[in-house]
């Protein structure tokens, strides 16, 4: 197969067949290639985001077609007749006033969820910066969300408290005070 030649240093060199170098060569350039640190970089990102992305396309964009695809017909849902009606659920939607005064309420919901985004991050990136008084107003702004527990500790305290909320529910309900439990 391989013949062996004397190069010019007097060394013996075997000289393979074209076609084993060419195959070696695309080897070696294939490996070359993915060796290098940004490609690799490139694999990994792509390789972690494949589920991810499939999983949004399978639950959130391919019921989106699904729903404007059913838009266009009148069904209940379960049976498999369906009627083409072509626009007439968006002729519907848009010209009765019980249906614009939802969209009303979506768009109010939307645009105040947009603003609270934004001023979220404006705050972030004001509060990340070298300000005086930047603990305080981190305090104020994350003070809210310690209430909710607070408030929550309350009512349960309320609730199991002896004598009132539970108990006097239990009694209603046909259980003698007597048997009932000393809540901590």
């Amino acid at each position: 197969m391989a013949k062996a030649e004397e190069n010019n240093s007097g060394k013996k060199q075997r000289n393979f067949p074209k076609q084993k170098t060419d195959e070696y060569e695309k080897k070696n350039r294939f490996v070359e290639f993915f060796s290098r640190r940004a490609v690799q970089q490139w694999v990994i990102i792509i390789t972690f985001l494949i589920v991810p992305l499939a999983l949004l396309f399978i639950f959130t964009y391919l019921p989106l077609f699904d729903m404007v695809g059913y838009s266009f017909f009148k069904w209940n849902g379960t049976s498999k007749e369906k009627t083409w009606i072509g626009l007439d659920n968006y002729i519907e939607v848009f010209t009765r006033p019980e249906y614009l005064k939802v969209l009303k309420t979506s768009i109010y919901y939307f645009v105040g969820s947009v603003v609270q985004i934004v001023l979220a991050l404006y705050f972030a990136t004001i509060l990340n910066q070298k300000i005086k008084g930047k603990n305080f107003f981190k305090g104020v702004i994350f003070f809210p969300s310690l209430l909710n527990g607070v408030a929550v500790g309350l009512i349960f305290l309320f609730f199991y408290k002896g004598g009132v909320t539970l108990d006097s529910v239990l009694t209603l309900c046909g259980i003698p005070q007597e048997v009932l439990p000393v809540w901590p």
